[in-house]
């Protein structure tokens, strides 16, 4: 049991980490963004011809903004009622689908040669 709330604690600390990173990270990019869409454009190969077409790059960070959101408020109700079973299972279960999307995502990255 010790070592399970260890596991847990330490997963828990390095999602927070990289939500935190991800939400200082995004308006940064968008900001970047907007001051030289031609670059974003010819990088990620955006189509420009198509209607809202800024969609296709920013709608990957509003994903990951939503996501950032739940899983620190998830994170911050285990922290704040540490012994409800209820928000455990639920951390456990944000953890794993957090981690799981790390891995798939990083490995979709390592196919492209590290590309954008």
């Amino acid at each position: 049991m010790e070592t399970t709330i260890k596991i847990e604690t330490i997963l828990t600390g390095i999602a927070a980490f990289l939500l935190l990173t991800f939400l200082v990270i995004m308006p940064i990019d968008i900001s970047d963004f907007y001051a030289d869409k031609e670059t974003y454009v010819m990088v990620h190969g955006l189509n420009t011809n198509e209607k809202n077409w800024e969609w296709q790059y920013l709608d990957r960070w509003v994903y990951l903004g939503l996501l950032s959101i739940v899983g620190l408020i998830i994170i911050t109700l285990r922290l704040i009622k540490k012994d409800n079973k209820t928000i455990k299972k639920i951390n456990w279960t944000f953890l794993v689908f957090f981690f799981g999307l790390t891995i798939i995502g990083f490995y979709n990255w390592m196919k492209t040669g590290f590309d954008h």
